[in-house]
């Protein structure tokens, strides 16, 4: 990147500055928001954006996570039009006053806002008539911001404008959403199930602790704007594997004495069991130079167990499909993943969510739990369903950067 180019987050930084000084009024918010340096902030551009609006001294706390963002926007522009109602956090309780229920067919505004998980109130004056707006973002510990709709609404409406163009200037930079599902549709895109292609036995991915190798659960072909990985000639890796430790969490494994300590050595240890030398060859594969063709990734997830991703370029991709390493120990490996000898299953993108969805190429993400290290990651995750592949991420989800390779998951 050029001096001249300029990164989304030093953009995020210059529009929310220019507005800033467009419509600061002094002493009216209590200070003048200090935004973070762009060029320093280790997240992504939508961790950015939420540092801006919602960490240290800010105004507006109602962009916490992008799938909330329209009911704020919704919100801000009826009190703009004299539609008043208010959007409580579940549970929340406003001291100073009494919210009463919109019923439902009221507004559709409000219908959203209540399958968001909202609670929707509005507040009138001594003569019965709309007077606050109430808007908290989806977290009992943020502040509650009042606006009257008298004389307020000027400058509700700039607010309105103002965060509709940021959003909508954010996502007009990211690379269109993709979802990868069962359904047919065209030509298939990738696969779950069945085995990878391409890769050797030294290079399929083990279990750090039990040795034994992971299940595939899916490969996928990346479209041209997820390519954003390239081996060391240039060459963009074109699809993408992933590979995860089945019920192993649930149902427990044996952790044969030696594999973790190869694993720590980059292979370097007694390699008198046949499991033994096949985790050596594994762990010397993984720190050696990547392959041309290949780049393996392994890491552990939150709770300690390994999942992996490996890239393939177009002749990886193409190559035939991998044979199982037949040297597993003593794991019952149809145990722990019970769909192993499952025949693969075609993948096919669609141009809308269908409800068979595996997988999600882009934002908006879909946490159970809206972690920092999801709302950190980039423009260019993959999400996985609860059970993509064979995998066991209980009724959550699972987020992958593809640039970073940071991996997080929750239910």
């Amino acid at each position: 990147m050029t001096s001249d180019q300029v990164t989304p987050k030093q953009a995020i930084h210059a529009s929310l500055t220019s507005w800033i000084e467009a419509h600061h009024v002094p002493g009216g918010y209590g200070g003048r928001a200090s935004l973070p340096d762009p060029t320093t902030f280790e997240g992504g551009p939508w961790g950015y954006l939420k540092a801006c609006l919602v960490e240290g001294e800010v105004y507006f706390r109602f962009l916490q996570h992008p799938s909330f963002a329209h009911e704020w926007l919704r919100a801000i522009a009826d009190l703009a039009q004299g539609r008043v109602f208010a959007m409580l956090p579940p549970g929340a309780v406003l001291a100073d006053a009494s919210a009463e229920p919109v019923p439902k067919e009221q507004d559709e505004a409000a219908r959203e806002a209540i399958r968001a998980g909202a609670v929707v109130g509005h507040r009138t004056d001594e003569a019965g008539e709309p007077e606050y707006l109430v808007l908290s973002p989806p977290t009992a510990e943020a502040a509650v911001y009042l606006f009257g709709s008298k004389g307020h609404r000027k400058a509700a409406a700039s607010v309105a404008a103002f965060v509709t163009g940021e959003v909508d200037r954010i996502r007009s930079g990211m690379p269109e959403a993709h979802y990868f599902g069962t359904e047919p549709n065209g030509a298939p895109v990738g696969y779950a199930f069945g085995a990878p292609p391409g890769l050797t036995a030294a290079e399929w991915p083990r279990h750090r602790e039990g040795g034994f190798p992971l299940a595939h659960g899916l490969t996928i072909e990346l479209p041209e704007a997820y390519r954003v990985r390239k081996n060391a000639d240039g060459v963009p890796f074109v699809a993408i594997s992933f590979f995860h430790p089945g019920d192993a969490e649930a149902v427990g494994f044996e952790s044969p004495e030696g594999v973790a300590e190869l694993f720590e050595n980059d292979g370097e240890g007694p390699t008198d069991d046949p499991l033994l030398a096949a985790v050596a060859a594994h762990a010397k594969a993984l720190a050696a130079p990547p392959s041309a063709d290949r780049y393996v990734h392994t890491f552990l997830d939150p709770l300690g167990h390994t999942h992996a991703f490996v890239f393939h370029t177009e002749a990886s991709y193409r190559a035939p499909r991998a044979t199982f390493p037949e040297v597993c120990g003593d794991h019952d490996l149809g145990e722990l993943y019970g769909a192993l000898n499952e025949p693969e299953a075609a993948l096919y993108r669609g141009a809308n969510p269908p409800h068979t969805a595996v997988v999600q190429l882009g934002r908006p993400l879909h946490p159970m739990q809206g972690d920092e290290a999801v709302r950190a990651m980039g423009y260019f995750v993959l999400e996985l369903a609860c059970d993509a592949g064979g995998a066991n991420f209980a009724d959550g989800s699972a987020q992958y950067d593809l640039e970073s390779g940071a991996f997080d998951w929750a239910c």
